[in-house]
């Protein structure tokens, strides 16, 4: 029983190794059939293992091989090994044929050829086509340039630089192949001297299981592409007006990955970094790798990294900031006006939420002119004293987010004072009284006079 556990122990762990170096490849994309064999024949494999011997392997000749591969995008690196660049003639046309590896005889129904190719501009050829030769005879797989182009091109500006990496299925005409060499062919009708088409990468071919019946990219890698380590959600939600952001001094610290095209920025001396910043729009004087940024305008701050490489400028994707005052508490009114001397008010204020920590509340005003004491609940209760102009400061101390540290957060109100009056009503009533009386005086003296008049004429 020991031996028995031994032997299935010993085969579990040799075929753990074996899946693991098929899953190190970006080729070995998982095709079982029902009774679970893995069906993958490699023809090409670029593997680090065959860069030494590729010429007697495949008759790669020295300088067509090249350590540039497509990048994996889980592990964020490039692929191990190495790729084959194709030679081009005056006309920039390739003809290369190159040997496969052993496989046997492959049955190729309801198959097709997966090559990764890397195309460094987007001016194509009229014609692209691939042969694999074979005792049985020729599988040519053959295209216009301009079907080619459209399977190959982006939505995005990306594809006015090139096409990059791009993992294409070729479906095989059904038979029995036992497969000797595979030849790579682009070229146009009219041949024309120092024309400046693409150069082409290959990186592992291989047949395997599939049911497409049309040529397509399976994957598209872009030309250009950056992977900030910009701040996340969470702290961007942290930054408040007068706060600041210092930049990485190094770019691999700044960047998770910048591609642009065959170069690898973060490696590449010669790249030029800045810290492009743009507020509410207006683009701002750059600043350095290590500088800092204080954000001391209320605004949106549009953020990105640009690279001036090779005589050209590329950049990253932009993180957006926007900036306002940290409010820690205020009155429910900035300006309180008509209060009157000898009353009391309640005067209400709200602590900000976002405070983590509070402390030491207190309150600062002239006592020539009010009383004030806190009260419950988030009220003041304000004592008028002398008529004029005057304010109420209300100050505490919390921790903020963003912030370990406990500050001073403050509001204030302006007091408008005045003081108690009679009421315009009885004000009237009274003028009235006063008015009527001295026309009614004066009614009796005309009277009065009249009579007298009378009196002297009889």
């Amino acid at each position: 029983m020991a031996t028995i556990k031994k032997v299935v122990g010993v085969t579990f762990a040799v075929c753990l190794l074996f899946m693991t170096l098929v899953m190190s490849f970006p080729f070995a994309q998982i095709f079982a059939s029902a009774d679970g064999e893995i069906i993958n024949y490699n023809l090409l494999l670029t593997a680090p293992e065959y860069y030494d011997n590729a010429t007697t392997v495949y008759g790669v000749a020295e300088d067509e091989k090249e350590p540039y591969t497509p990048f994996n995008y889980t592990e964020e690196l490039y692929y191990n090994g190495w790729s084959i660049k194709p030679k081009r003639n005056q006309y920039s046309e390739i003809d290369s044929t190159y040997n496969v590896l052993s496989n046997g005889v492959i049955n190729t129904e309801n198959k097709s050829l997966f090559v990764w190719i890397y195309f460094s501009n987007i001016w194509l050829h009229n014609y692209f086509k691939i042969t694999l030769s074979s005792t049985s005879g020729d599988v040519v797989i053959d295209m216009y340039g301009e079907n080619l182009q459209e399977i190959l091109k982006k939505e995005d500006s990306d594809a006015y630089f090139g096409y990059s990496w791009n993992l294409l299925e070729f479906p095989l005409q059904s038979g029995d192949y036992d497969f000797k060499t595979i030849r790579f062919q682009m070229y146009s009708a009219e041949q024309v001297e120092n024309v400046n088409k693409t150069e082409i990468n290959i990186y592992n071919a291989y047949i395997s299981n599939s049911k497409a019946n049309y040529i397509n990219a399976i994957t598209k890698q872009k030309y250009t592409d950056f992977k900030a380590k910009y701040p996340t959600e969470a702290k961007l939600e942290t930054i408040y007006k007068g706060d600041s952001l210092t930049f990485p001094s190094d770019i691999s610290n700044a960047l998770d990955y910048a591609i642009d095209g065959k170069y690898n920025l973060l490696t590449e001396s010669s790249a030029i970094w800045k810290v492009i910043v743009r507020v509410d729009g207006v683009l701002q004087e750059p600043l350095n790798l290590g500088d800092t940024l204080t954000f001391d305008k209320e605004a949106r701050y549009d953020i990105y990294y640009e690279a001036f490489f090779n005589g050209e400028t590329t950049t990253s994707s932009v993180f957006s900031v926007n900036v306002q005052p940290f409010v820690g508490l205020y009155f429910d009114n900035t300006v309180y006006n008509k209060l009157v001397v000898g009353k009391s008010y309640i005067l209400t204020y709200v602590i900000s939420q976002k405070l983590i920590t509070t402390s030491d509340i207190s309150l600062v005003y002239n006592s020539e002119y009010i009383d004030a004491v806190l009260e419950e609940d988030g009220k003041v209760k304000v004592t008028v004293k002398k008529a004029g102009e005057t304010s109420l400061t209300l100050k505490i101390n919390g921790i903020r987010p963003g912030k370990t540290e406990p500050t001073e957060h403050s509001c204030k109100a302006t007091i408008n004072i005045v003081k108690e009056k009679v009421d315009d009503f009885y004000i009237f009533a009274i003028v009235s009284y006063v008015a009527l009386g001295i026309a009614f005086v004066c009614f009796i003296g005309f009277l009065s006079f009249v009579n007298g008049r009378r009196i002297k004429v009889k």
